[in-house]
């Protein structure tokens, strides 16, 4: 099988991908770099991608990968903005639902390696096209702070 790796941006622009086989971990160093090059600032991800050494690489490059902590870790501190995009991961998983149900990436049955590969790429690309994405809005940071106020008061 094959795994897809998605970086996707606030507008639900795919910004880059990867696949690999299904047996590469989500942490591998070399996939992360890879994925992530190019790319500075703040990245948003899931915790399968928490790895000590691909944290400090990229770092050097510039990117903050922010990730909730798994059981065993300590919890960091985050800033009312990163809680509140790390709140709306969930953007990616509509992102694949789209891709699975509208573009039809799913598919299973391929006569050759190359066929599944391109079937991927095509839907990837039909994605890209589409007029309406899913998105997170930007909002300010006073109406972030408003949220997580009111979600720690409840």
């Amino acid at each position: 099988g094959l795994k897809l790796f998605l970086v996707v941006s606030h507008t639900g622009d795919v910004v880059g991908f990867k696949l690999t086989p299904a047996n590469v971990p989500d942490n591998q160093l070399h996939l992360l770099l890879n994925l992530l090059s190019g790319i500075t600032g703040k990245v948003f991800g899931d915790k399968g991608f928490i790895s000590q050494p691909a944290q400090e690489v990229l770092n050097k490059q510039g990117t903050v990968l922010i990730t909730k902590p798994r059981k065993n870790m300590r919890s960091k501190t985050l800033k009312a903005y990163e809680r509140y995009y790390l709140s709306k991961r969930g953007m990616i998983e509509s992102i694949f639902d789209i891709l699975m149900t509208q573009c039809d990436i799913d598919h299973t049955r391929h006569r050759s390696p190359v066929n599944a590969i391109v079937h991927t790429l095509a839907g990837i690309l039909a994605y890209s096209h589409f007029l309406r994405k899913p998105r997170v809005e930007k909002v300010s940071y006073s109406e972030i702070i408003r949220e997580y106020l009111s979600l720690d008061a409840a």
